[in-house]
């Protein structure tokens, strides 16, 4: 059974009926995709019997479901969570309290194939329609359609928790999960530096300093005209498109031409070639510089051999316990064990590892460490 919550009133009563619940699967859709400041726009909880979808573009009072989220003693089931709790936060400040994700379980448990559409497929024979995941959430009224799509993404969640759980304890890495399932809950948005606008932009790194000066300008630009229009930046010129004028120094007619959808150059192709012009007369000693990252200090012959005895143990162990290798120890963890070379699970504690790591394979890498300084 499918309960539309649109009143305050039905939000009370369903306050009240949560707190009777020991699990509930929880799902959010938002208008990302659609507007520039994306908002929530749907709450999906399903208790195993009946779901309730909560529209807070109606609901006045999203608020009062915070005692729900922050209850320890309800098991609050989300698959790929850390999107979601960050926008319930944003939203609402709500902090989520007792966590199981899913999808961080399915990665965990070894499928090669964690995304929800797969596990409901794989473990339940449920098909679902991807066609939704771009649809438009904040349009009103939601058709039929689409209020069961959103029904679904939280109905089945207690099924494959309970499916999840199984495997997990027969490998002994249900703890894991929760761990990783806490840390999640802890996350949050981080309000980024809006200048220079290129620090946050996936290519800057690899241009001259002329294309970063006509990059940061397009970039203000695209986010003056986003914020205006109330739309995503990427639907007002495409990342790609950006990229391309930077590296080109793109300012006449027939480069940007080449460059931009017509579209894209009809509406936007006098104002960027205007961009371009003012950046390429920038003078020498005013244009920007991509930071540089710097290198660790102390990650020398030692260290780099650290390194790469660290990775050859990641990839036995990854393929032993049939995990991807990042799972087992990521990149950043590995330079950092390797540079700082803790001599106990007391340094390692420092690094810092989870404490499931630690616990699993704190003995192993502190061997792995010390037989690297036999072998140099």
């Amino acid at each position: 059974m499918t309960i539309i919550v649109e009143h305050d009133k039905d939000l009370e009563k369903l306050c009240t009926h949560l707190k009777t619940c020991d699990k509930v699967g929880v799902d959010l859709e938002g208008d990302g995709m659609y507007h520039f400041r994306e908002k929530i726009c749907l709450i999906q909880l399903s208790d195993g019997i009946s779901d309730w979808i909560i529209d807070p573009l109606r609901v006045k009072k999203i608020e009062i479901l915070a005692p729900f989220f922050f209850d320890p003693k309800i098991l609050k089931i989300f698959h790929g969570a850390d999107y979601d709790i960050k926008s319930l936060y944003r939203d609402y400040g709500i902090v989520v309290n007792n966590l199981f994700d899913t999808e961080i379980a399915a990665r965990f448990a070894g499928l090669r194939l964690s995304g929800l559409d797969h596990l409901m497929m794989d473990f339940l024979g449920v098909k679902t329609e991807k066609k939704y995941q771009k649809k438009d959430w904040s349009i009103r009224p939601l058709p039929a359609d689409m209020l069961d799509y959103a029904a679904m993404d939280s109905r089945y969640l207690i099924s494959i928790f309970e499916i999840l759980t199984k495997k997990l304890k027969s490998l002994k890495r249900l703890d894991w999960v929760y761990e990783e399932s806490s840390n999640i809950s802890e996350s949050r948005f981080v309000k980024k530096m809006e200048v220079p606008y290129f620090t946050s932009f996936k290519g800057a790194g690899k241009l001259d300093r002329r294309s970063l000066a006509v990059l940061e300008d397009l970039l203000k630009f695209r986010y003056s005209v986003a914020r205006k229009k109330d739309k995503p930046l990427y639907k007002v010129i495409p990342n790609k498109t950006i990229i391309k004028i930077a590296e080109k120094k793109a300012e006449k007619e027939n480069e940007l031409k080449n460059i931009m959808s017509p579209g894209h150059y009809k509406r936007f192709g006098t104002r960027i070639s205007g961009i371009v012009q003012n950046a390429m007369v920038v003078p020498a000693s005013g244009l920007p510089c991509y930071p540089k990252k710097k290198k660790p200090k102390n990650f020398s012959h030692l260290s780099s051999l650290r390194s790469q005895n660290l990775r050859q143990w990641r990839l036995e162990k990854s393929e032993h316990l049939e995990l991807d290798p990042g799972i087992v120890l990521n990149n950043g963890l590995v330079c950092e064990i390797a540079e700082k070379n803790p001599q106990d699970l007391n340094g390692l504690a420092q690094i810092p590892l989870k404490r499931w790591q630690i616990r699993e394979f704190g003995k192993e890498i502190l061997n792995v460490l010390s037989q690297s300084l036999l072998k140099r």
